[in-house]
């Protein structure tokens, strides 16, 4: 898989690319950390959701996410995973 450079505010040009999560586990506003569901299984950070965007993933079968910075999306898994 080839490597897509991503400029990240808060860690610069990242050689890991980019990942995809819900807006809220980014602003602090969500809690959990759940995974897309058949994520690719060449996916090193699959998306990722709060509770609240999995329930509703659940309830209507699509789901919507942004990109962040591999790292952003590293630390975000540290701080919510249980």
């Amino acid at each position: 898989m080839a490597t897509v450079q991503w400029s990240c505010p808060k860690h610069g040009q990242d050689s890991l690319g980019f990942a995809f999560r819900c807006s809220h586990l980014a602003s602090g506003s969500g809690v959990g950390f759940n995974l897309a569901p058949d994520p690719d299984e060449d996916e090193e950070r699959p998306p990722a959701l709060c509770d609240a965007c999995e329930a509703e993933r659940k309830r209507s079968g699509g789901f919507h996410t942004s990109r962040v910075c591999a790292a952003c999306y590293d630390e975000i898994k540290a701080k919510r995973m249980r």
